[in-house]
């Protein structure tokens, strides 16, 4: 693919409303212009965990849409050209997840099934940031190295 295709420039990356305190929280770059270390705030960008959510959505078949209403734009997908290989990503993901490599025709298919993979994402990997004992890159690495699953609690009398 060309690295200059970007079929998704206007298209709006969503994710639901009710999470966007804590998507903030974990990211390192505020609207106020504040920033937070990245062992409290280990995403960069709201797309950086946008798009952890849109994979673990996929990886998890959860897809879930929210009306529209409900969901809260951060930013146009004119910001994948930043990342090309996330545009190839996300169109191979559609394929992959549809069955059906017709989903390509509409762009605004594409996303829409992205907003609601990171809509379903977007709860699993919150949780992982602030589940464990360490700050949230800690937690949320903990959680990748064990393939997503909650850790089992220590052994009684185990340290």
């Amino acid at each position: 693919m060309n690295k200059y295709f970007n079929p998704f420039q206007t298209q709006e990356l969503r994710f639901p409303s009710e999470y966007r305190e804590s998507v903030e929280k974990f990211t390192q770059t505020r609207g106020t212009g504040a920033t937070s270390p990245p062992s409290r705030s280990p995403f960069p960008r709201m797309v950086d965990i946008w798009w952890l959510a849109v994979c673990v959505g996929a990886n998890r078949g959860k897809r879930e849409q929210v009306p529209r209403d409900k969901m809260h734009k951060f930013i146009e997908g004119s910001i994948l050209s930043s990342d090309p290989w996330r545009v190839e990503q996300l169109c191979l993901l559609a394929i992959g997840f549809t069955g059906n490599a017709e989903v390509l025709r509409n762009p605004a298919d594409l996303i829409q099934l992205a907003n609601d993979l990171a809509a379903g994402g977007m709860p699993i990997v919150l949780e992982w940031l602030q589940s464990g004992r360490s700050d949230p890159i800690w937690n949320l690495s903990d959680r990748i190295a064990e393939g997503g699953r909650t850790p089992r609690p220590p052994a009684e009398g185990t340290p």
